[in-house]
């Protein structure tokens, strides 16, 4: 079922110049490329803004279409630097996805754009993935989209819209 979010307040930040934002993260161990897609696939379920993608309507209204993305784990022989250089060169484009999540023998690289992430939203996401990988998380229960389209829908206690 597709669903579809407006996108408000941070509509601006899709055309942000540098509207990428990335972590990067070394794990104890190697990747088992079994364990890490199952993982993967519990985090979609968990965190369903994973498969959005940014759908422009005639009258330049944004909305985040969920479930047209096939995200995947991508599994890289590159290195953890030449990963990062590569989406510092391309970003993402968010027509097409705008999340990537990418394993290179023990580091994770989450690539986001910055329309519906920051770097602590990529920390939670990444210690989503490693409780599923490690199987201490089993829980699936979906997160809530929250895309705040207008002032009004910003919490009261909020610091900085």
């Amino acid at each position: 079922m597709c669903e579809k979010y407006e996108l408000g307040l941070t509509r601006n930040r899709l055309f942000d110049p540098y509207s990428l934002v990335l972590f990067r993260g070394k794990y104890k161990e190697t990747f088992d490329e079994d364990n890490g897609r199952k993982a993967f696939r519990m985090l979609l379920e968990k965190e369903p803004v994973l498969s959005t993608v940014a759908e422009f309507q005639g009258d330049g209204t944004v909305y985040l279409v969920s479930h047209k993305d096939s995200q995947n784990l991508v599994f890289s022989d590159e290195s953890g630097d030449e990963i990062v250089s590569s989406y510092n060169n391309s970003g993402l484009d968010f027509s097409e996805k705008l999340f990537e999540f990418t394993i290179a023998d023990d580091e994770l690289v989450i690539a986001s754009h910055t329309a519906v992430a920051d770097g602590k939203s990529l920390l939670r996401l990444a210690k989503y993935f490693i409780a599923f990988y490690e199987k201490k998380s089993l829980s699936i229960e979906p997160s809530e989209i929250n895309v705040f389209s207008d002032f009004s829908q910003l919490p009261v206690d909020i610091a900085s819209p």
